[in-house]
């Protein structure tokens, strides 16, 4: 299947989003937030389905000590 235009489109904006962030910014960057605003849409761009958890999991934590 190819891949539509949109996603090369897609990802561009992302990480052109990225990059124009400043260093501060990307420090106060939590993995939440990462996920909301990079990870998630660029998931989206590639047309999976992030609400379908047969798609897309949360990670398990998992415990070490």
């Amino acid at each position: 299947m190819p891949i539509p235009q949109s996603a090369y489109d897609e990802t561009e904006w992302l990480v052109k989003k990225f990059k124009a962030l400043t260093t501060a910014e990307r420090r106060n960057f939590n993995e939440d937030n990462t996920r909301k605003d990079f990870v998630l849409p660029l998931f989206g761009a590639l047309e999976w389905n992030t609400s379908d958890m047969r798609e897309v999991s949360a990670e398990d934590k998992i415990s070490r000590g």
